[in-house]
Parts: structure tokens; C-alpha cells; sequence
């Protein structure tokens, strides 16, 4: 981070390019095609982190992707010509690259939020300036009219990641949930045998919790329903990320037909397995 603010990713940091162009030839073509689905297979997966990150980081991901779609010297070229400075140009450059590396605006390490240093104005400018917006305008507009504030905040409890009671949010848990009420729910998974890893729970009031679990499909699993645990109830719902789910779950099915030995097969199998469920 910026040593003169740590709301600022620095300029200076460091960009680090992996070449792989030399050992590209060397694989065959079975290995490039395994390799290429679990790449994809990671990619379609890492769009849920997003949802994890905070509540502006999906429509942060979507407008950033969009707005640099047609290269990045094409809309630095109308972004300048419309009164963007270079230096302006140059820090949303690295809080882009910062945030799509991160999935979010939140540092990947830290959980600490970063913000563009350059005003929402001229950020707006530069999204204008896109040949995204000029062909989805109203999609775009409403993306940033819905994140545009709250992607600026900084103070409690919008700097970090973490419970509303410790000064942080986070969007495993709903804004709503304390420390203690998660503790409850994490012993009801542990009970259950549900890993922490692929759920998130929503308290809808003060006895009523949900616990969602990323999945391609519902049901099918004996604890996909109403429980009673110490006092509360706990419904049990899979399913929630399907749309993603079901394209890892694609890629890794095309990536079982290029597997070169069986460990890597009885992997993918049960990578698949679990992903159909959740379990």
C-alpha cells in the first residue's frame, strides 16, 4: 500500500509478469487442454469471491471488466482527451489492477479496503469515456449509481473485513450477525459435518438463521432443511451460486477427459461430485 495512505494502492507497486511462452510448446495437446479448463475452471469459480469480499465488489468486478474490454491505450485516449490527467489515469490504472487481482476492494492479504485516488468525478468521466457504456448505458449507469458511494467509504465500518462489533463488515455473514451468534452457527456445521469453506449464513431475525451453501444443484443432501440448534432455527439451503458452479463444474469434466493419470482423475471426479451438492 501507498506509505503516504493506506486507502491508496501505490503507483510504484510492483507488477509482476509470469511468462509462460517458453514452456507452452512443450506440452502436449493433451496437456495444454488440461491445463486450459482448470484454468477456466478457476476463473468461473474465482467470480464467487467477489460476493465474498464486500457488498460493492460484484458490480466493482463487472464495470471494471466491462470499461477495459477494448483495451486499455483505446480509453486512456478519450479518457485524456476529456480532460482526464495522466496521473489520474495512472492511479485508477493501479486500483483496477489492484482490485481485479484482489476480486474486490479489499486488500487479498489484510482484509484492509482500498480506494481509487482519484475523484468519483473523474472516475465517472473515464467510464463515460468507454465503449462499454456507449453500448450499455442504463446496465452501467445503474452498476455505478449502486456502488459509487459506499466504494469511496472508509470509516467504520467500512475499512475492514470483519464483524459490524469489531468495527468491520463482511458478506460471509450478514450485516446483521455478531461474533457470537456465528460461533453458535459454526458449531451447528461441525455437528453436521457441513465445512465452513463454500457457505455463508444470513440471520433473517433474531431465532431464524440461513445457511447457504454454493452448489450447481439443490437438495439431495439429508441436511437440506429446517434444524433446531440451542434456541434458533437454522434452515439448511444448497444451490446458491449455481450459475458459476455449473461452469466449474463444466470445465472440470473436460478436464477428466485429459487427465494423464488416474490420481488426477479420481480428483476431478470428486471435485465434480462435490460441487453437484455442495456436500
Amino acid at each position: 500500500m501507498s506509505s503516504s495512505s493506506d486507502k491508496f494502492i501505490s503507483p510504484e507497486t510492483n507488477v509482476h509478469f509470469i511468462d509462460c511462452s517458453p514452456a507452452w510448446p512443450l506440452l502436449s495437446k493433451e496437456e495444454r487442454l488440461y491445463i486450459y479448463h482448470f484454468a477456466r475452471a478457476s476463473w468461473e469459480g474465482a467470480k464467487i469471491c467477489a460476493f465474498q469480499r464486500s457488498y460493492e465488489s460484484p458490480g466493482l468486478f463487472v464495470l471494471l471488466r466491462a470499461i477495459f474490454s477494448e483495451g486499455c491505450e483505446s480509453l486512456k485516449g478519450k479518457a485524456l482527451a476529456k480532460g482526464i490527467t495522466e496521473d489520474e489515469w495512472t492511479n485508477l490504472l493501479v486500483f483496477s489492477a489492484a482490485a481485479l487481482q484482489s476480486i474486490g476492494n479489499y486488500v487479498s492479504f489484510g482484509d484492509k479496503k482500498f480506494i481509487p485516488n482519484i475523484n468519483p468525478d473523474k472516475f465517472w468521466i473515464v467510464i463515460i469515456s468507454s465503449k462499454a457504456y456507449e453500448e450499455h448505458k442504463d446496465s452501467i449507469t445503474d452498476i455505478w449509481n449502486n456502488i459509487k458511494e459506499v466504494m469511496y467509504k472508509t470509516e467504520a465500518p467500512f475499512a475492514n473485513i470483519g464483524f459490524r462489533e469489531n468495527g468491520g463488515l463482511t458478506t460471509y455473514y450478514s450485516a446483521n450477525m455478531t461474533k457470537k451468534e456465528a460461533e453458535k452457527i459454526k458449531g451447528f456445521q461441525e455437528k453436521e459435518r457441513i465445512a465452513p469453506w463454500n457457505t455463508r449464513i444470513i440471520k433473517e431475525d433474531e431465532k431464524t438463521f440461513c445457511l447457504t451453501i454454493a452448489s450447481a444443484e439443490k437438495g439431495h443432501l439429508p441436511y437440506i432443511k429446517d434444524h433446531e440448534w440451542e434456541g434458533v432455527k437454522v434452515r439448511v439451503e444448497n444451490g446458491e451460486f449455481a450459475p458459476f458452479i455449473k461452469k466449474v463444474m463444466h470445465h472440470l469434466s473436460e478436464c477428466l477427459k485429459h487427465a494423464d493419470n488416474d490420481n488426477k482423475k479420481e480428483m476431478l471426479k470428486s471435485y465434480v461430485e462435490h460441487f453437484k451438492y455442495g456436500e
